[in-house]
């Protein structure tokens, strides 16, 4: 009894896995200067630049293009406000700040790609 439901408990654990979807956050610098960074919503860095892996879902990350100029977590710059819910991440351009590198967000299959300056 004990080894069938550790047969169980083994068979659910590996279908979990299978079925957990990993998404991934591509950079694109277009600009010549400055870093891309991601940060998550309490203002921790995921990422100066490669590209980011998650399982499940991320909520408010911001994407910003670090060029000296911006806080921590992309105050005084535009912001990317990346958002996914399971269903593959997804992103709203912050507005009110002046001097926006031209930045657009493509997402396909999961994943997404974040231009700066295209």
């Amino acid at each position: 009894m004990f080894s069938s439901a550790l047969s169980v408990l083994a068979l659910a654990s590996l279908c979990a896995g299978v079925l957990a979807q990993t998404y991934t956050i591509f950079f694109d610098n277009k600009c010549g200067r400055g870093t891309p960074t991601l940060v998550d919503q309490n203002g921790a860095v995921l990422s100066t630049g490669g590209a980011y892996n998650f399982n499940g879902s991320i909520i408010g990350a911001s994407a910003f293009l670090q060029t000296g100029s911006c806080g921590p977590s992309g105050e005084n710059c535009c912001t990317l406000k990346i958002n996914d819910d399971g269903a593959g991440p997804e992103c709203t351009k912050s507005v009110g700040t002046n001097n926006c590198p031209a930045e657009k967000c493509s997402a396909s299959g999961g994943n997404l790609v974040i231009i700066f300056c295209d």
